[in-house]
């Protein structure tokens, strides 16, 4: 891992072996962020796995989801993954990807 790397707990991150996290990384955990086997990020790469409701009535209330990646994928620089997203096993994203 190279530094700085931030979070805001850390202790529901989870990693596997060979995991490379490069520079300026942000991990948003509260709602578990699950890193597999032989994962690469790129630089800047943010994961959020915690949001609030959208109704403004009850904002102040989180919603929590895991992220979840899977063994060999490789998030180049600055992606963003957000709450419950799962990227699979030896996933690179190369092009655009359609709503």
């Amino acid at each position: 891992m190279n530094q700085p790397f931030q979070t805001d707990f850390g202790a529901h991150t989870f990693l596997g072996k060979n995991v490379f996290i490069n520079r300026d990384c942000c991990f948003v955990d509260l709602g578990g962020i699950f890193i597999v086997d032989q994962v690469f990020i790129g630089p800047r790469v943010l994961m959020i796995s915690v949001n609030h409701r959208e109704n403004p009535q009850k904002r102040a209330d989180l919603v929590l989801k895991a992220v979840h990646i899977e063994k060999g994928a490789w998030l180049g620089a600055g992606v963003m993954v957000v709450p419950g997203v799962t990227i699979g096993a030896g996933a690179v994203v190369t092009h655009d990807v359609p709503a």
